[in-house]
C-alpha cells in the first residue's frame, strides 16, 4: 500500500484510538446540543448539528480503526471526511443563514472536527510495522 512520505515536523498529536473516543462523544454531543442549548425550534440550526452528529457516528463504526466495529473505511478516508465536515459545519450559520440566532456551537465544534481532522495519526497502531535496523 502506498505509504505517504513524513513531514519535517509532526503532524499527529492523537492516536486514532484516542480520535475513535472523541468520534462516539462528539457524535452523540452533536445530536443533543441543539436540545441542551435550547435551539432545537429552529430546523435551519437544528439539521446541521443532527446530520453532522449521525455522519460522524456511523461513519466511526464503519471506520478501520480501534473504534470500528466493521473496519471497511481506511483511515485517510475518515479524516478527510472530518475536514470536509468540520469546514461545513463551522461555515453553516452562514451558509444556511442563522448565525443571527446561533453560531458558536456550529463553529466551535466544526473546528474541533476539523483539527481532529488534520492532527490524528493516519494509521492505526495494529496497522504500522515495525522495522528492523
Amino acid at each position: 500500500m502506498f505509504d505517504y512520505p513524513k513531514p519535517p515536523f509532526r503532524t499527529s498529536f492523537f492516536s486514532t484510538k484516542v480520535h475513535a473516543v472523541g468520534d462516539y462523544l462528539i457524535g452523540v454531543v452533536l445530536i443533543s446540543l441543539p436540545w441542551l442549548l435550547g435551539f432545537a425550534d429552529d430546523g435551519r440550526a437544528l439539521w446541521p448539528l443532527v446530520t453532522a452528529g449521525v455522519l460522524v457516528l456511523l461513519l466511526a463504526t464503519v471506520t478501520d480503526y480501534e473504534g470500528g466495529l466493521f473496519k471497511q473505511v481506511l483511515m485517510t478516508l475518515h479524516l478527510g471526511f472530518d475536514r470536509l465536515m468540520g469546514s461545513l459545519l463551522g461555515a453553516s450559520p452562514w451558509l444556511v443563514g442563522f448565525a443571527d440566532r446561533v453560531y458558536l456551537p456550529h463553529l466551535i465544534l466544526g473546528l474541533l472536527l476539523l483539527l481532529g481532522g488534520l492532527t490524528t495519526d493516519r494509521k492505526p497502531a495494529y496497522k504500522k510495522t515495525v522495522r528492523a535496523l
